[in-house]
């Protein structure tokens, strides 16, 4: 990683060098630290994870704070920082949970096609035909999202 400092959590904003860096196990530990919302201190994310020692936990956490993706605080618990850049092109935050980005833009076309037929009938089949594509793709697209999400945070203990 060229930017990241250590004891510098945020040292390393680069979209490049996040995704990079956060491949296999790091990132279904970021994915899980996420999805928790809450600090989790490293004997904890051990047992989340079914790793064979905390040192495993502690090594990959690390790794994260120095991507700037998690925060120590000063219980030595670790917190994901939600805003970098990688999670919003996946999950977005509405109504307090994490939902796939392309979910309200498919929801949104839907909405658009079915107020166009309401408000002017069929008078563009062949857009309407489009967007309503475009949006079941978007759709179809944010449930493959959320689908390969929970299988990426599924724990060593469920």
């Amino acid at each position: 990683m060229r930017n990241a400092k250590k004891g510098n959590p945020r040292a390393t904003r680069d979209p490049k060098d996040v995704i990079e860096g956060l491949g296999g196990t790091a990132l279904r530990v970021y994915l899980v630290l996420v999805k928790i919302g809450r600090p989790v201190g490293v004997r904890e994310l051990q047992r989340m994870m079914g790793f064979k020692s905390p040192s495993t936990a502690k090594h990959h956490l690390d790794r994260l704070a120095d991507m700037g993706l998690v925060v120590k605080d000063k219980e030595g618990n670790y917190k994901a920082i939600y805003e970098g850049e990688l999670l919003p092109l996946i999950y977005t935050r509405l109504m307090g949970r994490l939902v796939p980005t392309l979910a309200p833009l498919g929801l949104f076309g839907i909405v658009v096609v079915v107020t166009e037929l309401m408000l002017f009938g069929l008078r563009s089949p062949s857009l309407t035909l489009a967007l309503t594509g475009l949006s079941l793709a978007l759709i179809y697209l944010s449930i493959k999202t959320r689908r390969w999400i929970e299988r990426m945070t599924k724990t060593g203990t469920s």
